[in-house]
């Protein structure tokens, strides 16, 4: 459990990594392609998924012979994790700057 300024952060909360992989999965359709996108193999990227759905409890993906995409659960899931994603790379570019900052003074 993770304490926040407002409050608690609840154990169901996939990690950044998985969240990647689900908009990946949803934006190329295929658990082979969102898993060299991210820089992770098939299988590695298959797991991840299925313990992204355990961790929150539903279905996020449905995996076929033609390619995977997202059950509705998951294409809700991947809505709200384009916002998540986006807050993320802006913290990340922000600690980028302040430690170039940090080295030039």
């Amino acid at each position: 459990m993770v304490v926040r300024a407002s409050g608690v952060l609840g154990d169901r909360v996939p990690d950044l990594r998985a969240l990647q992989l689900l908009v990946a999965v949803r934006d190329l359709g295929s658990l082979g392609a969102a898993g060299a996108a991210c820089g992770t193999t098939q299988q590695a990227a298959s797991a991840r998924l299925r313990s992204t759905e355990a961790l929150v409890g539903v279905p996020l993906v449905l995996r076929g012979a033609r390619g995977s995409r997202l059950t509705p659960a998951g294409e809700l899931i991947a809505r709200w994790a384009d916002a998540v994603l986006d807050a993320a790379a802006h913290l990340d570019a922000a600690a980028t700057a302040l430690r170039q900052d940090a080295a030039t003074h």
